[in-house]
């Protein structure tokens, strides 16, 4: 008895001094510490996330804890929360030289360039020698395009380390973006000469030389680095992707298959089953097999591609199906939630499909397709400002990808800012220097800049390498046109035209040659003969109005123009040629009686409603118009012509400006690149006292109506109100230029003396 009493009276000792140090929170924190650190070693990242977690808990300013956890983050693929925690343990441990890297490498990947900047400071003060540091300091110089600081932080790195052919291929890199590619290649080339062997340098080789488009030479490259290792993935993948966006997919097969055979992953597999539904004509049998392997069946990305599969094969039900199980299994599957709003978006689900693709973006930020999908919902909705913030997102997450890079420039193109569209789609071809539409809307924007000269230089092979493609010989037709080669610009609109008969580009050229040279005949019969093929193309519509105008025969125009607006009642364009006819012919009592009818026969149709009220504007009828334009909105909140029109009749009629505020905005959304709507609601934010936010929307305003007096006259106020007085004199004095008697003329010169 008394044996055990002893042994009972030792463990209940033992049991005192545990209990004594569990109390004791840096012991506690400590042994969290060690267990955590345990289980990252093991690759237990779950199991080392939580003890990680429970030493924080126990010390919230425990830096070494943080760093654990921010290790087990990342290697469990986490990254933002990876991010956090870096830069949290870096703040909580100064000399942790790792952790200040880290937290900067995070830091710079995010954009945040001035903070990577400090944290590479921090560690150099300490270590000047140190290369990680050097090569922070590069990436985040870079990031804020100091690429000559850049250059020289990476050969400080490269002198410390000059066995390191990675280092140089980080500074060739560099070059290659400040436009030095004569350097760029020579260290491109002087790391492949340290490390003959390596697949690694002989694909950054290839990569230099597909993005400065020197494509034979990207294949060669290529090719030598799976010479050198034939089953290595990351070349046969880089081969099979350089085939696909070479327009030379079949040929991609067996690069793709080895790629795929080579790894133990799921991913490649999946990627070869995306590789057979893509090609022309795809390959769905060999996709589905690829898909059907027991293996991949829990794998979620293969989840998803069999949806894609189903879609593809036109089973939207099916694909949806899929989707919706991935959901159930994993509610913040960002892969699945993007594909469901394209499924919704199919059948014209917008509303529904936006809220998808924001929980998408919400499930992972760092989704590029998530953001693309967004983007794209956004540019249906025309809501083209928001749409561009997302592309640039997706840019901002992987700066390679062209295809977003290819869609801001159309909405930058769009909205009329063709300096930003040049230099978007400029660094799109980087990517994908082969690109078709790319390359067309690179031309439209030259163009647009009347840049002639750098718009021929692009087009210069086009039509050797694309001889059939409608597009493109309606470009070089507008190229010739603004030569002055009107012979060869008919030539070119005319193939346009036969290659595509439904060419809106090809006959509006060809249209404006006519009109030019007088063929009126021509010209009508050109564009009756589109519309008998597309009776409600309200872009056609608006075309044959223009033709009959100038043939003089007006009601024609007018029919034309009411046909438009009831197959397009958002086109604000259509809205102003036809009230403007009106004005012209002085039949504005007949005009609004024929739509009053036509309103009472459709009293739901916005188009008719908003004809009625706009026609009673024309008529000095504020009163009445803006009760009309009310009962629009009432019947379709999202009618942008009638909340851009009663915005500003709220706004000049001393109303509530914070409802007309919420109008204009309305009408931003639907009608993103209307440069009336800009007006409206800069000059809404001016009537608020808010110039900052005035100056922006009424500089776009007057770049989509220079010859407008009233509004360099408006945007000349909201300088003044901002306190930039230089240009506020000149948008003052060009609005005088333009038409010295114009409303708010003695207003203008009034504010101009006050200004000396």
């Amino acid at each position: 008895m008394s044996r055990f009493r002893s042994i009972g009276f030792l463990g209940l000792g033992l049991l005192v001094a545990l209990s004594a140090c569990a109390q004791d929170p840096n012991v506690v924190k400590k042994q969290y510490l060690a267990s955590g650190d345990a289980y990252l070693a093991q690759q237990k990242y779950k199991e080392a996330i939580v003890e990680y977690g429970n030493a924080i808990k126990a010390d919230s300013l425990f830096g070494e804890a943080h760093l654990g956890l921010a290790r087990a983050h990342e290697a469990d693929g986490d990254v933002p929360n990876a991010a956090r925690e870096y830069v949290r343990a870096a703040d909580l441990l100064p000399d942790n030289v790792d952790a200040q890297i880290k937290a900067g490498t995070f830091l710079q990947r995010n954009g945040q360039f001035d903070d990577a900047k400090e944290r590479a400071r921090k560690v150099l003060v300490k270590d000047p020698r140190n290369v990680d540091a050097h090569i922070l300091m590069a990436k985040a110089l870079a990031g804020t395009k100091d690429f000559a600081g850049a250059i020289a932080q990476a050969e400080r790195a490269i002198a410390l380390a000059p066995s390191q052919g990675e280092l140089l291929v980080g500074l060739g890199s560099l070059q290659m973006q400040a436009g030095k590619q004569v350097e760029a290649e020579r260290a491109f080339k002087s790391a492949i000469d340290l490390a003959p062997k390596s697949v690694d340098l002989r694909l950054a080789l290839a990569d230099f030389y597909w993005r400065t488009g020197r494509l034979s030479e990207a294949e060669a490259a290529a090719k030598e680095a799976i010479k050198i290792d034939p089953q290595n993935e990351l070349a046969n993948r880089s081969m099979g992707l350089f085939l696909i966006l070479s327009r030379r997919a079949a040929e991609a097969e067996p690069y793709l298959k080895t790629y795929a055979t080579s790894s133990s992953k799921p991913e490649p597999k999946v990627f070869l089953a995306y590789y057979y539904r893509r090609l022309t004509p795809p390959k769905f049998a060999e996709a589905e097999q690829i898909l059907a392997d027991p293996a991949l069946a829990k794998v979620q990305t293969a989840r998803i591609e069999f949806a894609e599969l189903r879609r593809a094969q036109n089973q939207p039900d099916e694909a949806e199906k899929i989707v919706d199980a991935v959901i159930k299994d994993s509610p913040n599957a960002a892969g699945a939630l993007a594909m469901k709003a394209q499924l919704l978006a199919a059948r014209n689900k917008i509303d529904e499909a936006l809220a998808s693709a924001n929980a998408a973006v919400a499930a992972d930020p760092q989704s590029a397709e998530a953001h693309f999908v967004l983007g794209k919902l956004y540019t249906v909705r025309q809501d083209n400002e928001r749409a561009i913030a997302e592309f640039k997102e997706v840019l901002r997450i992987n700066p390679r990808a062209a295809a977003a890079g290819t869609e801001v420039a159309k909405l930058e193109f769009a909205s009329g800012r063709a300096d930003a569209s040049v230099g978007f789609a400029r660094d799109a071809l980087k990517n994908r220097p082969a690109d078709l539409e790319t390359r067309l809307v690179l031309v439209r924007s030259l163009l647009a800049k009347r840049d002639v000269s750098a718009s021929e230089v692009e087009v210069r092979n086009l039509a050797a390498q694309y001889p059939n493609s409608a597009p493109v010989h309606s470009v070089i037709g507008r190229v010739r046109l603004m030569r002055g080669d009107e012979s060869g610009a008919r030539a070119s609109f005319e193939r346009a035209l036969a290659l595509d008969g439904n060419s809106a580009e090809a006959l509006a050229g060809l249209l404006t040659l006519d009109t030019k040279n007088r063929r009126t005949d021509a010209a009508k019969a050109r564009v009756e003969a589109a519309l008998a093929k597309r009776p409600t193309d309200s872009t056609l519509l608006a075309l044959a109005a223009n033709v009959y105008i100038n043939a003089g025969e007006p009601a024609r125009a007018e029919q034309a123009l009411k046909t438009a607006i009831q197959s397009d009642p958002e086109n604000f364009q259509i809205y102003s040629m036809l009230a403007g006819l009106y004005y012209q012919q002085k039949k504005l009592d007949a005009a609004l009686a024929e739509f009053e009818k036509l309103a009472q026969k459709q009293p739901k149709s916005v188009g008719a409603l908003t004809m009625v009220a706009s026609i009673l504007e024309l008529q000095g009828k504020p009163e009445e118009a803006l009760k009309r334009y009310e009962t629009v909105i009432k019947i379709d909140p999202r009618a942008g012509v009638a909340a851009n029109n009663l915005a500003w009749l709220y706004t000049e009629r001393g109303g509530n400006l914070d409802v007309a505020l919420q109008l204009a905005q309305t009408a931003m959304q639907q009608l993103p690149d209307s440069p009336q709507v800009s007006d409206t609601l800069g000059w809404i934010y001016y009537k608020k006292g808010l110039p900052a936010l005035a100056v922006p929307a009424l500089e776009k305003a007057v770049a989509g109506q220079p010859d407008d007096p009233t509004c360099h006259y408006r945007l000349g106020l909201a300088y003044a109100k901002a306190g930039n007085k230089p240009r506020a004199r000149t948008s003052l004095e060009h609005a005088l230029k333009l038409n010295p008697t114009f409303q708010g003329a003695d207003d203008a010169r009034q504010v101009l003396k006050s200004l000396q």
